[in-house]
Formats: structure tokens, sequence, C-alpha cells
């Protein structure tokens, strides 16, 4: 098995007042992000895209497994058959909204507590 050499992180304290205002602009940022399925035809520039694959591929994962694969997708009529083909799976296999979720209730903020017994 190879051996890794342990990296320290040097991580600077922010003060607590900076610490929320940046939760809160994340927050806002996020609030707005949606899922796309519908693709603009104008060119991407490849560093960009090379940038954000670079981003994602340093988010955590069980036990630094890093499971994930990435694929670019250039051609027109794929990204059509990729929108039609989610399109089509969410119909078939997500359940119906629950009303509880749509409205901001218990676990609306994407996760859930663990419900076990003690």
């Amino acid at each position: 098995m190879e051996s890794y050499k342990h990296i320290a992180l040097i991580f600077p304290r922010i003060p607590a007042d900076e610490q929320l205002r940046a939760s809160r602009d994340f927050l806002s940022r996020m609030s707005g992000r949606r899922s796309v399925l519908l693709f603009s035809p104008e060119p991407v520039p490849l560093e960009l895209i090379e940038n954000a694959i670079r981003c994602a591929s340093l988010a955590p994962s069980g036990a630094n497994q890093q499971p994930w694969k990435f694929v670019v997708v250039q051609n027109a009529d794929f990204k059509r058959k990729i929108r039609e083909a989610a399109e089509s799976r969410r119909a078939r296999e997500l359940p119906a909204p629950d009303a509880g979720r749509m409205a901001g209730g218990a676990g609306s903020a994407g996760y859930r507590q663990a419900q076990g017994t003690s």
C-alpha cells in the first residue's frame, strides 16, 4: 500500500462577522442555482471547463475514494439526447413532490435529521 505524506492544513481564522457575511453571500448565490436541461449553443472556453472539473475533483469523498467521473459533451445532438433521457427518467422514477419540503418544511435545506432509537 502506498503511503502518503501528511500535509498540514494552514487555515487562517476569519472573524465571526466575516464568516457570517460570507455564509449569507454563499447562501444567496446558491439559492439562485438551477438545474440546466436546455443548453446554450455558445462555445465554452476549454479552460473554464477544465477549471470547473479541477474544482469538482477537490470535493471530499468517503475514504477519499473520489468515485466520480467527468465527461465533457460538446455535440449539440448528444446534449439534447441527455436532456431527453434525464427528463424521461425523472418522470418515471421520482415520487410526487412532498408538500412539506416544497413549502420549506423539515428537510427542505437538503438534509434530514437521523431518526434513530436510543
